[in-house]
Formats: C-alpha cells, structure tokens, sequence
C-alpha cells in the first residue's frame, strides 16, 4: 500500500531533509525550495498536508498559501506553516492566509506529527 505524501517547502534544505527524516517512514515526502516548485509538484501530486515555511524566496508562504486556498484544485489540502517568525501576529497572518497549523521553529518532532494529525484525521 502507497504511503500518503506530504509537500515540505523550504528554501534551507537541511530543514527540508531534517524534516524528511522525521517523516519518512509513515509519509512519501515531496521537497520543494520555493513555491514556485511546489506549484509543479502540485499539477500531479495530491499531498495530504503542505508543511510550508512563510520565509520563501520570490513569492512569501503568506502569499502562497493565499493562493493556494484561492485555487479551487488546492484549496481543501490541508497547510501547516512552520516559521521561526514566532509572534502572535505571524501565526494570525498565517491563519488568515489560509493556513490551517502553524508550528514555530524549532520544534519537536511529536509537536510535527500531533500538527498532522490534527489537520488531517485521518493521517496514519
């Protein structure tokens, strides 16, 4: 049986593979540097949660997750953004661009999963 994927989008790559190696094993994990690669990724996968860091090159994880819930082909996929912007008015920023989690840097890998699991049931 095929393991649900999850996108992480990240311009600093040992986040992305520190985040992959907590992940691995339950998840098929999808890496994208910016959300310009994570818009390619998502015309074919279908992920069950976008963990999506807010500090992106080009176009900012606000702005992407704006997009993304604007966009009839994405908006139900659940997002987790993750940010070392920590202040009560970025995770409000967050939540009104859409994103359903928010989950500041560093955190600990059960906080990762308890995210998960608390915007998508029926995560293994």
């Amino acid at each position: 049986m095929a393991k649900p994927s999850i996108l992480i989008v990240d311009d600093t790559e040992d986040n992305r593979l520190g985040l992959a190696d907590w992940l691995e094993e339950r998840y098929e994990c999808l890496m994208a540097e910016s959300a310009d690669q994570a818009e390619v990724i998502l015309r074919d996968a279908r992920p069950l949660v976008i963990l999506l860091d807010l500090s992106l090159p080009g176009r900012s994880g606000w702005e992407f997750a704006y997009q993304l819930k604007a966009d009839g082909r994405t908006r139900d996929i659940p997002i987790i953004a993750i940010s070392a912007f920590v202040a009560a008015v970025d995770r409000e920023r967050a939540l009104e661009a859409g994103c359903d989690g928010f989950l500041p840097k560093p955190f600990r890998m059960a906080q990762l999963f308890e995210a998960i699991e608390r915007v998508s049931p029926q995560a293994p």
